[in-house]
């Protein structure tokens, strides 16, 4: 987590050296450990939403997607409540059309499985 911590700062200080002008020629947002959004959290998904401009966008999704061990099986009992927290992302991503990337997180790489990281 603290990797991506420093990453997005690095990322907002790079952006405001170079953001000279009144209006943002383009925007990206980094949106991380959206699998669950929790009592008194602002839904970051909403908050975006609220931002966009419809062009010049980018999104990355910065891992987390779903909590705690991602994408059960289907027919699996915890399948139904891992959609609810992953398709409002899938949908946001829908927004930017081809500028929506998904990086998988510490819950994706956890999985020893040698296909783990292609099933996700």
């Amino acid at each position: 987590m603290r990797k991506y911590t420093l990453l997005i700062w690095s990322l907002l200080l790079v952006f405001q050296s170079y953001s000279q002008s009144a209006e943002p020629t383009y925007t990206l947002y980094l949106l991380g450990d959206a699998g669950k959004v929790t009592d008194g959290q602002t839904n970051s998904i909403e908050v975006i939403k609220s931002q966009l401009r419809g062009e010049n966008e980018a999104i990355i999704f910065l891992g987390d997607n779903i909590y705690q061990q991602g994408m059960p099986v289907e027919g699996h009992e915890e399948r139904k409540n891992a959609e609810k927290y992953i398709n409002p992302q899938i949908e946001l991503a829908k927004e930017f059309n081809d500028r929506a990337y998904f990086i998988p997180g510490p819950t994706i790489w956890l999985d020893t499985s040698d296909d783990a990281v292609s099933v996700y």
